[in-house]
């Protein structure tokens, strides 16, 4: 038998080579180049933490070394295009924190060639958009494509707490906060917090406010408020009023000679006060029940006041104690009701609704 030369046993191995080389030649870019690695990744990820504390406590110096930072990360050869989306998306986020929205736009442009999966580059285009309703359709849209969700669910969030939809919110918001570092509580905590507590409200009152309706809920109440939203809140007040939603100058007069105001001559706009809810609400509390029994009750039962900053030659005194005893409000401290307190409208609503589960 002939023997096999050396030469013919390297032909099928240097042919297999060529043919692999071959191929490489024809995968996609971002699989022939060298990732990303790991490490790389949880760099970026350092970055986008440093900008979260650079949106918290602005610092221009740091800010403009950190975009030094992500340029030479652009720059860096080899790099894969999810990658390079990634360092884009964020150089978009530091350039809208340096307020520079052309620099931002050029940015996220550049991400969403490269990738429609980078979630940083939906947030910058999304914060680009001066519609509410497009922000929210774009937000939206980058949780359908987006590899990553929880600033996403964030932002989306927060677009619907300020668009009155505070029961998706505080989900939205609590999922996305699950999922994303502890800092990141200080941005987003206290709105999840109160979508949480307006949400809650907004179900105990049976109410779905609108968007302005559930801006001012977060604003101090005033006396036409306090009213107005017992009106539409509560059925029991009925009798001072044919229709379910009267303005608040058409009931005035009529409250006012049932004993229901505390201060009938305020203006409408006063922000209104505990102690002045303490005294409507217990006005509300007497016409429901009827019973003569309950007027002057508490100053035959204490000779002093139980609670040390409601007097008891006070005209809320009696209130006070009546609707702190049927827990329709409370002692935030639990020792004083601090009368001159202001009110919010999601306080009022809670209230609201514990008077309206006494009578139903």
């Amino acid at each position: 038998m002939r023997p096999i030369s050396g030469a013919r046993l390297l032909l099928p191995g240097l042919t297999f080579l060529g043919l692999l080389l071959g191929a490489c030649q024809t995968l996609p870019p971002d699989q022939v180049a060298a990732s990303g690695t790991d490490q790389d990744f949880v760099q970026l990820g350092d970055t986008e933490l440093d900008l979260l504390d650079l949106r918290l406590a602005p610092d221009p110096a740091r800010l403009e070394q950190v975009r030094a930072e992500l340029d030479r990360a652009a720059r860096k050869a080899g790099a894969n295009r999810l990658y390079q989306a990634r360092v884009a998306g964020l150089q978009g986020q530091a350039a809208l924190l340096s307020g520079d929205t052309a620099a931002a736009r050029h940015f996220v442009d550049s991400a969403f060639r490269l990738s429609d999966a980078e979630e940083g580059a939906w947030l910058v285009r999304a914060a680009l958009e001066p519609s509410p309703a497009k922000r929210l359709a774009l937000l939206q849209q980058g949780l359908a494509n987006s590899d990553r969700r929880s600033r996403l669910l964030c932002e989306t969030g927060e677009e619907l707490l300020r668009s009155g939809r505070a029961a998706e919110a505080a989900q939205d918001l609590d999922e996305g906060l699950r999922g994303l570092d502890g800092r990141y509580r200080a941005l987003y905590g206290a709105d999840r917090d109160r979508a949480l507590s307006l949400a809650q409200a907004q179900r105990d009152a049976g109410s779905t406010p609108t968007a302005s309706d559930a801006q001012s809920l977060d604003a101090p109440l005033t006396l036409q408020a306090m009213v107005e939203r017992a009106f539409t809140s509560t059925r029991l007040l009925s009798e001072f009023s044919p229709q379910p939603s009267p303005v608040y100058d058409s009931v005035r007069s009529s409250l006012a000679s049932a004993g229901l105001l505390l201060r009938p001559d305020a203006p409408p706009s006063s922000p209104c006060a505990r102690k002045d809810a303490a005294f409507f609400l217990w006005g509300v509390v007497l016409h429901a029940e009827r019973n003569p029994r309950l007027a002057g009750m508490y100053r035959q039962k204490f000779a002093a006041s139980p609670v040390p900053d409601v007097p008891a030659n006070a005209p809320w005194f009696e209130a006070v104690l009546g609707v702190v005893e049927r827990e329709i409000m409370d002692l935030p401290d639990g020792v004083h009701f601090v009368p001159d307190g202001a009110v919010t409208g999601v306080d009022y609503l809670k209230m609201l609704a514990r008077l309206s589960k006494l009578y139903r």
